[in-house]
C-alpha cells in the first residue's frame, strides 16, 4: 500500500460484532505513522463505507457506485 501512495482509501463502515470496530480501525489507520505517509491520509480522504452499500447486491449496487464516485471524483459532482 505504501508503495501505490493511493489518492483515497475506503473503510468498513461497521465491523460485525463490534460497536465500535469502524471508529477504531479508521483511527489505527490516519493515526499509523507509516499509513500518514500515504496521500490518502494526509489529505484527509480516507472513508468509511456505510455497511449498506457495501453490502449491496440488488439494484442498489449503483447506490454504492455513485457513493464511491462522489467521494473519487467530487469536482465532477459540483453543481
Amino acid at each position: 500500500m505504501l508503495r501505490l501512495d493511493p489518492d483515497l482509501l475506503v473503510v468498513p463502515g461497521w465491523i460485525y460484532g463490534n460497536p465500535a470496530g469502524a471508529e477504531s480501525f479508521y483511527r489505527s489507520i490516519v493515526g499509523d505513522p507509516a499509513l500518514r505517509t500515504l496521500r490518502a491520509v494526509r489529505e484527509g480522504r480516507v472513508y468509511r463505507m456505510p455497511e449498506g452499500l457495501k453490502a449491496a447486491a440488488s439494484q442498489y449496487i449503483a447506490d454504492a457506485v455513485e457513493y464511491l464516485a462522489r467521494l473519487a471524483y467530487p469536482r465532477l459532482w459540483e453543481d
